[in-house]
């Protein structure tokens, strides 16, 4: 019995190798007929494949294998032949090696380096881009294929060719949303929704009600959300809560509060709350119009209010327990020190100026004495007269009788300045310390933290205005950290509080610059980061509409996506689908016509040729498909193609011709005959023999005595009629041919006279002449049959004929491109210049030609004179129209134009009046009067005098004027006249006296001249005049 069963294994073992070698199916196929056992042979019987077992002999496979955890099933043996979800694998069966059936889950993305690595033996290791991955069979299905893959032929990395499912973008990634996160060695990372590409694995967290970033919560910390802030508006400072996240509606700004007399918590905008409190009596975290009194921020104290410190006051100032602008400050009279001692009191301290009286409390808020007596000596060496700002303050003396004395302006040491200042050596003047931040140079006197490093004021440390006036140690270049996600980091300087300091690996992409490959994209061609600071991962492209979108190694296929290119063989469209870069045949090869099989290459097949039609000898050519699948012909004996040929042409006897056999051999000539009918038509049989017939060129007379089919002309047998032009069958040469009579040449007078009309000779001065025409003595033929053409006998014709084309002259040039062979003569139009015509308004200048004639010049009509330093009405003088002003006639004393008269303290101005034209003088009388009823001389004085002022205002564009003036009289005596340029305005005045007494009033008349002293003399723009009675002078 063992041994019987043993004989079964052998026989079942041997039979499906047998099965699978006669399929014609390749390595991978879904064929399941190498398991089947035929019924006609005997055999045991058991389990099927797949059925649970415990040995060998349960399975009628007799194979039984472990699958695992005890459990144990039929298989079969194999070679690479198994059915769909199960692989070929080698295993170890009762001690031997054995290539079985086994189970095999797909495992798509998953890196491999041989073909057994991945799922079942219809999926094959591939090589892709960034590596070797695990693809699935799509042979028989290819709707198999995942989001983003598609169903193409390829050959694994063990060299078995098959269609399976590749990524689109060559990233191997099982990716539904195009994220780069999925499942698979190729994807960026994991996704815990693979339908939304916002949400995967490490993603920032935004907010959208969505978890972004997978770490379970939902919109958790949001980036795009704004923090809490505080700052200075223009309203005050104010605080603005963080953004509220609403999910879905995203990020929604929350109403902003001021913070009323506070400042930020920090004090300043340092902060991002209000602060609710101060410190003791410290003011910085109150606005400057209040103070800190009790950890309370309070408005500042108006003068006359109870304070404890300078800074409680809004003048700044609080002295013997009140605020005020200067001095002891009070509410009444008897907060003064001095109140009823009669006591000096510095009343101003500024100036060290006091006064001896009773003591006072004024409107001010501040100590004085009323009618009181000047006594200095209450300002005393403790008197602060100024503060000097950053210079050491002054004081006052205590002497009886003191003036102001002066703060310093210049300094040469620091200890020359006020505490909190240091001396500027570079302006030597004392100024205040500095601010943290502030530009220091080495000297740590200048800054108000008593620290300067790196050029600026801070606490401690390196010290800075800005980040980038940090030392280069506090910041490192960016670096490409993940080139697939274009992110990158780097450390970068800071500058804090003034301190330098470093953010450590902060967000800066620019590391991955255009030069850096983010993906190659598989077949696609390869993508790259931009080099900005901020940067998202680019993604691969899905689909092409030409082979430029595709990688070197890879073209766009008819539904629009990259593929890899075709190996030797395979079919394509164009040279960039193949490997080799040649397509041809509609295959891909190296060069030359490509196929797949011999039937490809049928297009080299040849018909049969008769390559020796003496002895009947012929081959053809088949085209055949060698092993680098390029076309080529290969030649076989084959007589058929000498079919009809003749083989002898038997002189005046019939042709022996050759058969339609495929071999034959040479046929013979016949060397008798009967009749005609046993001759070759160009002969005929006499006496039992073939002569042969007159031939082409024979001499002739009539037809009959040529050969057949020849024709006598012109005294010789003619192969045809020969009855077209310039022709003839007795030329030299080919006599019996019906020949072209040569060119140049015209024997029977054919060709006649010829218009030349069109073709042109040359120039002659400003006239273009055309070609004379040819006439019929000189007309021939041209070589070809026919007549020469026009163009040939003008083109060699050198008669000139008439003209054609003049230009003028004076407005046009002849253009010696033109009037030669068929170009006409042209004209080119030209302009020797300009001409002017009118004068003033009216003057016009034009060119002297236009479109080739010439051009009139028309002046330009007159207008009305107006006054614009233009001679409008174009009689050659410029503004000489009727202009005046409503002032004139004015020209003497005796016509002088009263002008408005003025009362104390009062003026007039006028801005119409002219001097126009040449010769006019202007006189004008000006009335001023007392009217205050005051003497400016105090209550016991009788004297009041008086200024009287007259402005004059010279238009820019006259010559200069002169003005005189004299009061109460037309007369100019010597320095009564003064001389205004133009655009000046000159102002000349008189002092008058006058008296001051009951009932008195004083009245005068100022006369005033104008005219012109400078070229032009007058000007028709109008000038300027003002004047003005200034009363209450003391002289």
């Amino acid at each position: 019995m063992p041994s019987h069963l043993l004989f079964v294994r052998v026989g079942l073992l041997a039979l499906a190798v047998l099965s699978a070698c006669a399929s014609g199916k390749p390595g991978g196929s879904d064929d399941d007929a190498a398991v089947a056992i035929d019924a006609a042979v005997d055999g045991p019987t058991g389990a099927g494949f797949g059925e649970a077992c415990d040995d060998d002999t349960d399975c009628a496979s007799v194979v039984c294998h472990d699958v695992g955890d005890g459990a144990r099933v039929c298989t079969r043996t194999c070679d690479f032949d198994c059915p769909d979800g199960y692989a070929c694998r080698t295993v170890s069966h009762d001690g031997n090696d054995l290539r079985v059936c086994m189970l095999a889950e797909p495992n798509l993305c998953e890196t491999c380096t041989t073909d057994e690595d991945c799922g079942d033996d219809g999926d094959l290791c591939v090589q892709l881009t960034a590596g070797r991955f695990c693809a699935i069979d799509c042979a028989s299905d290819p709707t198999v294929c995942a989001v983003g893959f598609t169903c193409q032929q390829v050959v694994s990395v063990d060299e078995r060719p098959r269609r399976q499912c590749l990524p689109v973008n060559g990233v191997c990634c099982v990716d539904a949303d195009g994220d780069r996160h999925g499942v698979g060695d190729g994807c960026s990372g994991a996704d815990c929704d693979d339908g939304e590409p916002t949400i995967f694995d490490g993603n920032p967290e935004v907010c959208d009600g969505r978890d972004n970033n997978c770490a379970g919560g939902v919109d958790d910390g949001p980036r795009d959300c704004d923090p809490a802030l505080c700052e200075l508006g223009a309203l005050g400072y104010y605080e603005r809560p963080a953004d509220e996240c609403t999910g879905a509606g995203g990020c929604v700004q929350q109403p902003a509060a001021l913070c009323g007399r506070y400042t930020c918590d920090g004090g300043g905008e340092d902060g991002d709350r209000c602060a609710t409190a101060c410190d003791g009596e410290v003011d910085d975290k109150c606005i400057p119009a209040a103070h800190c009194d009790a950890a309370v921020c309070q408005d500042d104290l108006a003068n006359g209010a109870a304070c404890d410190e300078a800074s409680d006051c809004a003048s700044g100032h609080c002295e013997n327990g009140f605020c005020c602008a200067d001095g002891d400050c009070c509410q009444v009279a008897s907060d003064c020190p001095t109140f009823g001692t009669f006591s000096p009191v510095c009343d101003t301290p500024a100036t060290c100026q006091g006064s001896r009286g009773a003591a006072v409390c004024n409107a001010n808020f501040e100590c004085t004495t009323q009618s009181g007596v000047p006594d200095d000596s209450a300002c005393t060496t403790t008197t602060v007269a100024n503060d000097c700002g950053w210079w050491l303050p002054i004081a006052c003396t205590g002497a009886t009788s003191q003036t102001a004395p002066a703060c310093p302006t210049t300094c040469t040491t620091s200890a020359e300045c006020d505490a909190g200042g240091w001396c500027d050596p570079a302006s030597r003047t004392c100024r205040e310390d500095l601010d943290d931040g502030a530009a220091c140079g080495v000297d740590d006197g200048r800054c108000k933290s008593g620290h300067c490093q790196n050029g600026f004021c801070c606490a401690s440390g390196d010290c800075c205005a800005a980040a980038t006036d940090c030392p280069a140690s506090y910041a490192s270049p960016p670096v490409c950290t993940s080139p697939v996600a274009c992110d990158g980091e780097a450390d970068v300087a800071t500058c804090v509080a003034s301190i330098c300091g470093t953010a450590a690996d902060v967000d800066d992409d620019r590391a991955c610059t255009a030069a850096t490959v983010a993906s190659d994209c598989g077949p696609y061609r390869p993508i790259f980061c931009t080099g900005s600071a901020t940067q998202t991962a680019p993604a691969c492209p899905t689909s092409c509409t030409g082979d430029a979108e595709c990688d070197a190694s890879a073209y766009c296929n008819a539904g629009g996506q990259c593929v890899p290119d075709q190996p030797d063989g395979g079919t394509c469209a164009d040279d960039g689908e193949c490997v080799a870069g040649h397509c041809q045949n509609g295959f891909c090869c190296a060069s030359g016509d490509c196929c797949a099989a011999d039937n490809d290459c049928d297009a080299y097949d040849v018909a049969p040729t008769c390559g020796s039609p003496a002895g009947c000898q012929g081959t053809r050519v088949e085209g055949v498909c060698s092993p680098t699948k390029q076309c080529g012909p290969a030649t076989v004996d084959d007589d058929r193609g000498c079919a009809g040929v003749e083989a002898n042409a038997c002189g005046p006897y019939p042709a022996a011709l050759c058969t339609a056999a495929p071999s034959q051999s040479a046929p013979t000539c016949a060397t008798s005959c009967t009749g005609d009918g046993g001759c070759d038509p160009s002969a005929h049989c006499d006496g039992g023999v073939c002569v042969p017939d007159a031939g082409p060129g024979g001499f002739c007379t009539t037809t009959s005595q040529c050969a057949g089919g020849l024709s006598c002309v012109d005294n010789v047998c003619c192969t045809s009629a020969c009855t077209g032009g310039c022709e003839a069958c007795d030329l030299p040469g080919s006599e019996g041919t019906c020949t072209a009579v040569p060119a140049g040449q015209d024997p029977d007078n054919e060709c006649g006279a010829v218009s030349c009309v069109g073709f042109f000779h040359s120039w002659l001065g400003d006239s273009c002449r055309r070609k004379a025409d040819v006439p019929a003595s000189q007309a021939a033929c041209s070589g070809a049959r026919s007549c020469r053409t026009q163009a040939q006998e003008c083109g060699a014709t050198t008669t000139a004929g008439p003209v054609t084309t003049t230009c003028d002259t004076t407005c046009q040039d002849p253009n010696l491109s033109t009037c030669t062979g068929t170009v006409a003569g042209a004209c080119t139009n030209v302009n020797p210049g300009t001409q002017t015509c009118g004068q003033g308004a009216c003057s016009r200048t034009v060119n002297q030609c236009q479109n080739g004639a010439p051009l009139t010049c028309t002046p330009g009509s007159p207008s009305t004179e107006t006054c614009n330093d233009i001679d409008d009405n174009c009689d050659g003088t410029v503004d000489n129209g009727a202009f005046s002003d409503s002032y004139e006639p004015n020209p003497d004393c005796s016509t002088a134009r009263a002008l408005g008269g003025v009362g104390s303290d009062a003026g007039n101005s006028y801005s119409s009046m002219t001097v126009y034209a040449a010769g006019d003088w202007d006189y004008y009388a000006i009335p001023m009067t007392e009217s205050d009823g005051s003497c400016g001389c105090g209550s016991f004085s009788f004297d009041e005098d008086y200024q009287a002022r007259v402005s004059l205002t010279v238009p820019a564009s006259a010559g200069a004027y002169e003005i005189c003036m004299n009061t109460d009289s037309c007369s100019w005596p010597s320095g009564y006249c003064f001389t205004a340029n133009p655009g000046e305005t000159l102002t000349v005045s008189q002092y008058l006296d006058g008296a001051c007494g009951p009932g008195q009033t004083d009245r005068y008349t100022v006369y005033v001249r104008i005219r012109g002293t400078g070229t032009p003399g007058f000007e028709c723009a109008p000038y300027g005049l003002s004047y003005y009675f200034d009363a209450g002078l003391c002289r």
